[in-house]
């Protein structure tokens, strides 16, 4: 999260893989909900590759904005960012 940070001026799309995670708590879950929110506030594109759904959010409000940037594998993930960037 700190690395999608600071490189955030420099970046239109940030895809962070969490595929190795086993367990995550809530706040983590928060911290990465609320980059997320934070990336798309400026224009940037955020896409999440948790092929288990380790990071769903607990809120069932907000799960379906999540599952809407949730992808299983990285070229899923890339693919979507490809299409963001390049509308047809």
């Amino acid at each position: 999260v700190r690395t999608i940070e600071r490189a955030c001026t420099d970046l239109d799309v940030a895809i962070l893989d969490v595929s190795r995670i086993d367990d995550i708590d809530s706040a983590a879950r928060r911290i990465f909900a609320g980059m997320g929110a934070e990336l798309r506030a400026q224009g940037k594109l955020s896409y999440l590759v948790d092929p288990d759904g380790i990071v769903a959010p607990e809120d069932a409000a907000i799960r379906t904005e999540y599952e809407a940037i949730r992808f299983r594998t990285v070229e899923d993930a890339v693919e979507a960012a490809t299409a963001g960037l390049h509308p047809r």
